[in-house]
């Protein structure tokens, strides 16, 4: 995870949720955002 700019961990995170991946690539995805000091759930709303 430590590889992606918090740009492209946000769209990944928005990508996982759109499709609705595994549950547990999700709370990893959104573990390393509140690492980051951003709230996923601020994030949720962008989702279609």
């Amino acid at each position: 995870m430590h590889h992606l700019d918090n740009n492209q961990l946000i769209d990944a995170y928005i990508k996982a949720l759109n499709l609705k991946l595994e549950q547990k690539f999700i709370w990893l995805l959104a573990s390393e955002l509140r690492l980051r000091g951003i709230d996923p759930k601020s994030l949720q709303y962008m989702t279609g």
